[in-house]
């Protein structure tokens, strides 16, 4: 992710290298663990940093499943654990948690339609902000294995933190959840657009390039996000 230059940091980069893992506990419920992994920030107005990111955890009900209309929608929550570090923006306040649904829809035999609504809340209010979120992902299957995509995401602050961050630095749109004052009434809109590639029955990757639509950016000036996924 590189970061806006004319922002309080000067600009930058922040790169994740991180693992997700989904364990299907019966055929509806599912144990989800998200950000492990490690980040090395280079902001020019504060330096090269390394260090592990906050773990989440939490579980996520498949609420209808119809097959026949191919329709989805399930709900869930998770509990980020502060047990990354400081060097990297992560490790304050007691946790955040994220409560979301999520529906998905195949039109027309070849769309997908999938769009995942939540709220993410501080547990100490004075150390991180609180946003309602919404992400809007479209696909088209081609080929049978070829899955070109967009996705809007939106971010709605609802109440900042206090731990003397000026509003100008911006918050981490859910990567990061960094408490900057004043940030309550904000919005910030992104875009992606991508690829993904089905290689086998087990194997899927793909990648997806990410940009503000809106005029604030906060940590984002623009992202790219490669992934590789595996199911047994």
């Amino acid at each position: 992710m590189s970061l806006p230059p004319d922002g309080p940091l000067g600009g930058g980069d922040f790169q994740v290298y991180a693992m997700q893992l989904r364990l299907a506990l019966t055929d509806r419920l599912t144990l989800t663990a998200d950000k492990d992994g490690i980040a090395h920030t280079h902001f020019h107005n504060a330096g090269d940093h390394s260090g592990l990111l906050n773990m989440a955890l939490g579980l996520k009900y498949l609420l209808v499943r119809d097959v026949e209309d191919q329709f989805l929608w399930s709900a869930g929550f998770c509990y980020e654990v502060p047990t990354g570090e400081r060097s990297v923006l992560e490790n304050h306040g007691d946790g955040v948690m994220t409560a979301f649904t999520t529906v998905g829809k195949e039109v027309g035999g070849a769309w997908h339609v999938l769009d995942t609504f939540g709220y993410q809340s501080g547990m100490e209010g004075s150390q991180n902000s609180d946003f309602f979120y919404n992400s809007l992902h479209i696909d088209r299957q081609i080929a049978g294995w070829l899955y070109p995509l967009v996705e809007v995401n939106w971010f709605h602050y609802t109440h900042g933190g206090s731990r003397g961050l000026p509003p100008a630095v911006g918050e981490g749109d859910g990567l990061l959840n960094l408490g900057t004052s004043g940030v309550a009434g904000n919005d910030l809109v992104t875009f992606a657009v991508g690829m993904k590639a089905k290689l086998g029955e087990h194997i899927e990757t793909g990648a997806a390039w990410e940009f503000p639509l809106s005029n604030r950016h906060d940590l984002i000036d623009n992202r790219l996000t490669v992934e590789l996924v595996l199911r047994f």
